[in-house]
């Protein structure tokens, strides 16, 4: 590292400081949507301002309140769900009976919600008013009549907001009756479903000699992309063999030790501590089996390729698992009756995309990754969405303080450019066992620099 460039020990110690509040200040925000069940980005994205406002208020679904106003709608709806449970789970004649009488007991309780009440009637003629005077030119290009349209859009939100929440309360409530309606042999012979097979021993062994198989050929293609000649065939089988053997057998080891631990907090059963800890499993064994492996490899191979080649074989063998997890995945929630919004898979990303942030950030782990998508985050989903700029509605809140194009979310967002830039992650981070481990076994001992 060139002199000129070198930085004092109060600056490292400064910016590893950053990096850690910063990513403290992801995790939290993370956290606490994920342990606040009512948490919903809908407040937010109704208060959008700047260009690209309406995209974000499109986002949240019956933006409008059209189908929870209406009876007949949600009750299709409900009667196309109910329709999809019986089929997909099979119900049985007393599970199509219960499903009958609570469709009938929701579509009542809606009834009598919306029939008789004032609110509804004066919402929608002053919501047909408000959307004709709202496409009209003077309106856009007079200051005075934006801010007068804004605050009437407020004041209908303000006096049907009861009535949108009960209802909603009521299509939740709805769903609900029927998972409860589910016993456990149908939950686990949807997944069987879905999956293909049902997981069991005899269905993990194959799996796992089908790894080995799949492994094996990638160890053969790596040494190709090398440029290495590989060992024999008995050779090049021992080697694939004994990587795979210890780096799995490590990665189970931990993982069955993080599963006790769930276990014991009661949250092992649920869908998304299961994913993280999968996600989380497949990356560390890729990580073991790349310093592992590459050991292994360059005691063997006589060349200095051998951690290349682990590399290699490492990285096939983790996108390979990514991809299988994300298709299972997917295949699991798709056969779940429930339909995702736009909405909801927003703030589910919004939610585990902070905390892994976050993590990596305070860990010092892949932290130019972590804070290149950090400030990623920032200007997606806050910088565009509550652009700084006068002349847009809502306006900002006092609390908000003044600024103009540069406010805090910005500076916080070139903030985690600038260490992105930099190798804070090294500086007492676990990017320092990752670098010398991984990074330059693979790359050459030669380019040590920051």
């Amino acid at each position: 590292m060139s002199g000129r460039f070198r930085i004092s020990i109060f600056a490292v110690a400064a910016l590893v400081l950053l990096r850690i509040a910063i990513g403290w200040h992801f995790f939290y925000e993370g956290s606490w949507k994920y342990h606040h069940a009512s948490f919903t980005a809908e407040p937010f994205l109704k208060q959008s301002r700047g260009p690209f406002a309406s995209w974000y208020r499109n986002l949240i679904p019956d933006y409008y309140g059209y189908e929870r106003l209406n009876v007949e709608r949600m009750t299709a709806r409900w009667s196309e769900l109910k329709n999809d449970f019986v089929a997909r789970y099979n119900f049985s004649d007393a599970q199509k009976q219960a499903a009958d009488a609570a469709l009938e007991r929701r579509k009542k309780q809606l009834s009598e919600l919306l029939s008789g009440d004032e609110a509804v009637s004066k919402y929608l003629n002053g919501l047909k008013e408000w959307r004709e005077k709202d496409t009209l030119a003077v309106t856009q290009e007079i200051p005075y009549q934006r801010q007068r349209q804004w605050d009437k859009w407020q004041e209908l939100q303000r006096e049907i907001a009861p009535v949108l929440s009960e209802a909603s309360k009521i299509d939740e409530g709805f769903e609900d009756d029927l998972n409860h309606l589910l016993t456990q042999q149908q939950k686990e012979g949807l997944v069987a479903s879905a999956l293909g097979f049902r997981p069991s021993g005899v269905a993990w062994g194959v799996a796992a000699a089908a790894w080995l198989v799949v492994s094996f050929v990638l160890f053969y293609l790596a040494c190709w992309v090398n440029r290495q000649s590989p060992p024999g065939f008995g050779k090049s089988l021992g080697l694939v063999l004994g990587a795979n053997a210890v780096s799995l057998a490590i990665t189970a080891g931990l993982a069955g030790l993080a599963a006790a631990v769930f276990s014991r907090a009661n949250t092992l059963d649920q869908w998304d501590v299961r994913s993280a800890l999968a996600l989380l499993a497949l990356v560390v064994n890729f990580g073991l089996f790349v310093c592992l492996g590459g050991r292994l490899y360059e005691r063997k191979i006589p060349t200095e390729r051998g951690p290349r080649i682990a590399f290699t074989q490492g990285g096939l063998q983790l996108i390979l698992a990514l991809v299988a997890f994300a298709a299972l995945w997917f295949k699991l929630v798709g056969a779940h009756p429930h339909s995702w919004t736009r909405l909801e898979v927003l703030e589910a990303l919004t939610t585990y995309g902070l905390m892994t942030i976050g993590l990596c950030l305070m860990l010092g782990l892949f932290t130019r990754l972590a804070a290149l998508a950090g400030a990623g985050f920032l200007l997606s989903a806050v910088i565009l969405a509550q652009v700084a700029w006068p002349g847009y509605f809502p306006q900002l809140p006092p609390s908000a303080g003044h600024s103009l194009i540069i406010n805090k979310e910005v500076i916080e967002m070139l903030a985690l450019i600038a260490l992105a830039g930099t190798a804070v992650g090294r500086w007492g981070g676990l990017d320092f066992l990752v670098h010398h481990l991984v990074t330059l076994p693979v790359v050459g001992k030669g380019r040590d620099h920051a």
